[in-house]
């Protein structure tokens, strides 16, 4: 592999040692959060958490644009008069969105407890906006410390907040949502203040400054559509468990996908390092690259399968009132199996082949899939389950016929492991579903053993890059 390819193992390191971090908080979170709080309460932080995933439609595409049009820069060479210009525009454009969302919300939404997670998440409608244009700069320029550090702080500042008020009071969603939102107005300040010469840069051309925006969103908008696409096709399931179960339904699938989440840090922090390392590459690299990471995709999301039998006994002994999760916790598994792959592999490329117009086709025709078959499923049975089923059967469509696209695209011959994993994940399906949790995870754990076993030339090789 190339230097730049190299560099892209010592960015990974780094990162995933940052996401450790990460991944700790998130366990917190989904652990301490479902235990102190009464389920209805846990169920308006998560409508909270929901509609804050959404809000990057707001955005039209400018930080995505950014992301593209400059993803083989370095900091100082980027145009930052231009760019600075530009994001004025971009803060009145997210100022006008969030009031009107506020006075849309407080005109048409009846229930106080919804209003005020959905006010609060309009709030961060600008905060967050900005908050992705510096982030989205850092990681393109390989500025990968202190995108890791602006990554964590907020989430700790978040929960030292929570701990801090659930110490003095009850456990209330309301002051969940504050303390994130009082985290995220102080990360992007210290953000804002790290890279003032993009954000408090005196330079203005209205003729440039419009140029730019607009450049940036006709560059962006499709890329932030296949996004949000993408997490709709996992986020619809909780809108359709929303908007047809009750508050507790909700809360209970909401509990399975943030505790399945967690499964992802990893995967999604490799991918935020890997896109501005491949732009550097040359693209004869770019098939044995898709290689390369397909197979280290396929043993560590097969290991990662394991925590399932850990958290569903870990659910049961700890937190026994979320489990009616359980019953459909093996299928959010699979779904955040095939998310990863979407995650770090295929969008990956998307992007670095500028298919963004292909990614946005696959992610709709994947939610009409969902949407067609959780009408037929749901409907019939009335049972969340269904909800869960079609997320997955949409998420395999969604994965497979994304890689078998890629893989023509790359000239690589692919067919026979996209069957060896469907066949994998089914033995994972049918094992986790009709046997006994202990029998399960001991006949499972075996599986992989034997797995690994047969990679065990390619794991060394793995290991010895990353210790290296």
């Amino acid at each position: 592999m190339s230097s730049v390819t190299k560099q892209a193992f010592r960015n990974v390191k780094f990162t995933i040692l940052a996401q450790v971090i990460v991944f700790i908080l998130g366990l917190v979170k989904s652990v301490i959060f479902p235990k102190y709080m009464t389920v209805s309460s846990f169920g308006y932080w998560q409508i909270y958490v929901l509609y804050s995933t959404y809000i990057g439609l707001s955005y039209l595409g400018f930080n995505d644009g950014i992301y593209l049009l400059y993803g083989d820069y370095d900091y100082n060479e980027l145009p930052k008069n231009k760019i600075s210009a530009s994001i004025k525009i971009y803060m009145l454009q997210l100022l006008i969105i969030s009031f009107t969302t506020i006075g849309l919300i407080v005109c048409f939404v009846n229930s106080p407890n919804k209003a005020f997670a959905l006010i609060a998440t309009a709030i961060t409608i600008p905060i967050m906006g900005i908050y992705g244009v510096l982030i989205y700069v850092l990681q393109i320029t390989n500025q990968i410390k202190k995108y890791s550090f602006f990554s964590i702080v907020d989430k700790v500042i978040m929960l030292v907040l929570c701990f801090f008020l659930l110490f003095f009071s009850n456990a209330k969603f309301e002051y969940i949502i504050f303390s994130d939102v009082i985290s995220k107005i102080i990360v992007v300040c210290i953000m804002c203040y790290d890279c003032k010469e993009l954000i408090f840069n005196t330079y203005f051309d209205f003729k440039i400054a419009f140029k730019e925006y607009k450049n940036n969103i006709f560059v962006g908008f499709s890329l932030m559509l296949s996004g949000l696409t993408g997490m709709l096709v996992t986020g619809i399931g909780r809108f359709f468990v929303e908007s047809l179960g009750n508050i507790s339904d909700y809360a209970y699938y909401s509990f399975g996908i943030s505790i399945t989440n967690i499964v992802l840090i990893m995967i999604v922090a490799i991918s935020y390092v890997l896109y501005p390392t491949l732009k550097r590459c040359e693209e004869s690299e770019y098939p044995s690259i898709f290689v390369y990471i397909d197979r280290f995709l396929y043993i560590f999301e097969f290991i990662m399968l394991i925590s399932y039998f850990v958290i569903y006994i870990f659910v049961i002994v700890y937190i026994s009132n979320y489990t009616p999760v359980l019953e459909y916790l093996n299928l959010l598994f699979i779904v955040i199996f095939l998310q990863g792959k979407m995650t770090l592999l295929n969008n990956t490329f998307y992007k670095i082949l500028r298919k963004e117009k292909k990614l946005l086709k696959e992610n709709v025709l994947c939610i009409i899939v969902f949407i067609l078959f959780s009408l037929i499923s749901f409907g019939s049975t009335h049972n969340i389950k269904a909800i869960a089923l079609s997320t997955a059967v949409a998420m395999l469509y969604r994965c497979y016929f994304s890689e078998l696209y890629l893989s023509k695209l790359l000239n690589i011959e692919y067919k026979r492991q996209i069957l060896n994993e469907i066949i994998f994940l089914f033995v994972f399906y049918i094992i986790s579903e009709f046997s006994i949790i202990s029998i399960g995870f001991f006949m499972y754990t075996i599986l992989v053993i034997v797995m690994c076993l047969n990679n065990k030339v390619f794991i060394k090789s793995v290991v010895k890059k990353f210790i290296s």
